[in-house]
């Protein structure tokens, strides 16, 4: 497994639990209410380039309240969470290393306040029985230690769909990143790779928005987080937030 902050392998997120939601006024709108927040591998060049400071402030500068980050940049963690709380912007979760057996870590996160969620990135959907490999591991954890959180296009890209997905496990897909595919790409492979210009504004691509936004609401949905990976992320990222004030479902 590569020892990098975004492997291509296992991934879970840490949400604390307590945190309670709070509307944020970007990206919401008459429909959509979030709430909603910014991965923060979104502007992991201009970490690199500008440092984290700077880079904290462009996330404040779009109105973003909320933050799920993958690593600290250069900072140390506590370094990272007073950044944030300087500028008043909440870090909800983080993604880790896999590191053991999932129902175990859960329980023993859970006695800490915090929540174990295993993120899935596309190569999941490799066939198994009479699903997938996503299906065995959703079946296979406990509801109380285990959730998840959907990559809409991590779900999209490999010849799912989202909406599906939702309504067969409600209840088990807590955070969703946001992630738009461009137009024409082709869908299928089960590589968990895609070019990184193929992440676009939400709205411009292939994704069905209003179904999957509608299925995640009914679905239990509690987090949702903006990732945009392409190198004119920070163009594109107040282009998502009005297409989610905008958006009707």
């Amino acid at each position: 497994m590569k020892q990098s902050i975004r492997p291509l392998g296992l991934l879970a997120a840490l949400a604390l639990a307590t945190l309670q939601a709070h509307a944020a006024d970007a990206g919401l709108g008459k429909n959509f209410k979030g709430p909603v927040g910014l991965q923060l591998w979104s502007l992991r060049e201009q970490f690199a380039a500008n440092g984290a400071p700077a880079t904290m402030d462009t996330v404040k500068k779009f109105g973003i309240k909320y933050a799920e980050f993958a690593g600290v940049f250069g900072q140390t963690p506590e370094k990272m969470r007073a950044l944030a709380d300087e500028r008043g912007i909440k870090l909800v979760s983080g993604h880790f290393h896999y590191v053991t057996v999932f129902n175990h870590a859960g329980e023993a996160l859970a006695k800490h306040g915090l929540k174990f969620f295993y993120h899935c990135h596309g190569f999941e959907f490799q066939p198994h029985s009479d699903g997938t490999l996503m299906d065995l591991i959703i079946k296979e954890t406990n509801p109380k230690f285990v959730r998840f959180q959907m990559d809409v296009l991590w779900v999209v890209f490999p010849g799912q769909d989202p909406v599906k997905l939702l309504e067969k496990y409600p209840g088990r897909w807590e955070l969703m990143h946001l992630k738009d595919l461009r137009k024409g790409v082709a869908t299928g492979p089960l590589t968990g790779k895609t070019e990184k210009v193929n992440d676009v504004a939400l709205g411009t691509g292939q994704m069905n928005w209003p179904a999957i936004l509608a299925a995640a609401k009914k679905s239990g949905v509690k987090w949702y987080f903006i990732e945009d990976e392409s190198p004119t992320s920070e163009q594109q990222i107040p282009q998502s937030l009005k297409f989610l004030e905008s958006v009707k479902f």
